[in-house]
């Protein structure tokens, strides 16, 4: 669906109207239905803190659509979302995912005779319904645990090769890691197995312990999130431009629609010391005990600055060193034994780090919407030009503190029959230039 005029051709300039976008329910029967008349909104999630991606329809229903397809919860009854934006950077980069009917809830029935049902459906990957109803029940011995992660996407998920993102659901980042364990699984579901790998994992080229699970429109991916922050910038957006200002002339002089501006933006949270003490954001210690020996060891780690920041900027987080010396605040508990057959050694700050780091990147957080475009994916490295509120700056300076490179984190399309906006969770561990 797009707005469009008898011709075909789109009549709006509003970046948040030129996509097209289609919404089919398939029954048990491979019998398929266009929700597209009868959808109110239509989103959907991703995240780099989720393992896959999910969404919901809310439906104002006057087609006896429940009752016409005999909607009980079959559970393969599928949703298959495609949608093209313009202005796209790689063709193959379209959102096509298709998910499995999930839940039906909330219907309303109205009591005035037109037939509307207000309505809610629920969608998840079709692999998270595949993965919980698997269950892995045996050892890896001397595997890492980015082999073992291979072995379960490839042979227990079946999930396709990840040579190109045509897939659009294949395992595309299998990020190799350090130290290989000899581990049992016990009737864990493979996405839960995954996820534990994650907490467990250190990165083979740079030693980093931030590993993560999850999928975005490209597919799935276990990789560290400084691997992530390796990336180069794939967007730029500016703040505070009018929407309506969206209209410049290309190099050739034609006219273009810019998708690089965002009206309202928010910074949700910059830092919160008592959490973040909590969290392990400014140091930890990690207590390890013998029972053969009757002993323990103590395995300490304080935030020590810019050494800590994974933005790659020359200034971590402001006021952090006053924490330094409490690394009592985060407490962890475990036997030797454990830990060495988990990593070796010298590896030993390894939990510390990770509590530190996932911390460290969930402090500093910034929310705003754009104009739909498939092409920006959780898990991206994107730019953003924030102006200074300081006046005598000059109208074209730029915040220093929220201006430059964010990892983003969350994803929600929200789609309907007049727009197509995604709203961007973005995050960053500290600023990238010392303030003046």
């Amino acid at each position: 669906m797009a707005i469009t005029d008898k011709g075909g051709n789109l009549v709006s300039l509003d970046p948040k109207t030129r996509s097209d976008w289609s919404c089919v329910y398939k029954n048990a029967f491979n019998e398929e239905y266009d929700l597209g008349g009868i959808i109110e909104q239509l989103s959907i999630y991703e995240s780099i803190f989720n393992d896959c991606m999910f969404g919901n329809i809310s439906l104002k229903d006057g087609q006896g659509f429940a009752e016409r397809q005999a909607l009980i919860g079959s559970g393969v009854e599928e949703i298959i979302v495609e949608i093209e934006t313009t202005g796209i950077v790689d063709k193959n980069s379209n959102l096509r995912k298709e998910f499995r009917l999930n839940s039906y809830s909330d219907a309303s029935y109205s009591s005035t005779g037109n037939g509307l049902v207000n309505s809610n459906l629920g969608f998840v990957s079709k692999h998270l319904i595949k993965s919980n109803r698997t269950k892995i029940s045996r050892s890896f011995n001397a595997m890492t645990a980015s082999d073992i992660v291979g072995y379960i996407t490839e042979d227990i998920l079946k999930l396709p090769e990840g040579d190109n993102n045509l897939e659009w659901d294949a395992l595309i980042t299998n990020e190799p890691t350090k130290n290989v364990k000899n581990c049992v699984i016990p009737s864990w579901t493979p996405f839960k197995t995954i996820k534990w790998l994650a907490k467990h994992s250190m990165s083979e080229d740079n030693g980093s312990s931030n590993y993560i699970f999850f999928e975005n429109n490209e597919g799935f991916h276990f990789t560290s999130i400084d691997k992530l922050k390796e990336q180069d910038v794939t967007r730029t957006f500016t703040v505070g431009i009018d929407i309506s200002q969206s209209l410049r002339s290309s190099e050739n002089g034609a006219v273009e629609v810019r998708t690089d501006l965002t009206e309202k933006f928010e910074n949700t949270n910059r830092f919160n010391h008592t959490s973040s003490q909590h969290n392990g954001l400014y140091g930890g210690k990690v207590f390890t005990h013998n029972i053969l020996t009757k002993d323990y060891n103590n395995f300490e780690v304080n935030y020590v600055g810019s050494d800590e920041t994974i933005m790659g900027g020359d200034a971590g987080l402001n006021g952090a060193g006053q924490f330094a010396s409490a690394p009592d605040a985060h407490l962890g508990f475990m036997p030797d034994e454990y830990m060495y057959k988990i990593h070796d050694k010298k590896d030993k700050s390894h939990y510390v780090h990770r509590d530190m780091k996932m911390s460290e990147l969930r402090t500093n957080i910034v929310k705003f919407d754009i104009a739909g475009n498939t092409n920006i994916w959780a898990g991206q490295i994107i730019e953003i030009n924030v102006p200074s509120t300081i006046r005598e700056n000059g109208a074209d300076a730029l915040d220093q503190y929220l201006s430059g490179n964010w990892l983003v984190t969350a994803i929600h399309h929200k789609i309907n029959d007049m727009e197509y906006v995604m709203t961007l969770e973005c995050m960053r561990d500290g600023f990238e230039n010392m303030p003046e």
